[in-house]
């Protein structure tokens, strides 16, 4: 592999992918923060994951991931509805 290829190709696919994760890591922060911020017990018990954890290393990803899973999850036994989850997440799809 040349080095230019290196710099013209990989360098700035590796870049954008980096800026993909942080930007969808720190999406879902802002909406955990805000839980939180709110009083959300379920959010304050759950998660603890950094946002430069979850897109920067394999380990923050999956407990990322898992804290996740585990609020959707109380979410729906208390409230009977993902209502609240959805509410949460709302800037991952909304990113206004």
């Amino acid at each position: 592999m040349t080095p230019s290829l290196v710099l013209n190709t990989l360098l700035p696919r590796f870049i954008i992918d980096l800026c993909v994760e942080l930007r969808g890591n720190h999406q879902i922060t802002r909406g955990i923060n805000e839980a939180i911020a709110n009083g959300d017990e379920d959010a304050i018990a759950i998660f603890r994951t950094g946002t430069l954890a979850a897109a920067l290393t394999t380990r923050g990803m999956f407990q990322r991931s898992d804290e996740i899973v585990a609020y959707a999850q109380r979410v729906k036994e208390r409230d009977g509805s993902m209502d609240r989850y959805y509410a949460v997440f709302r800037y991952c799809t909304d990113p206004k």
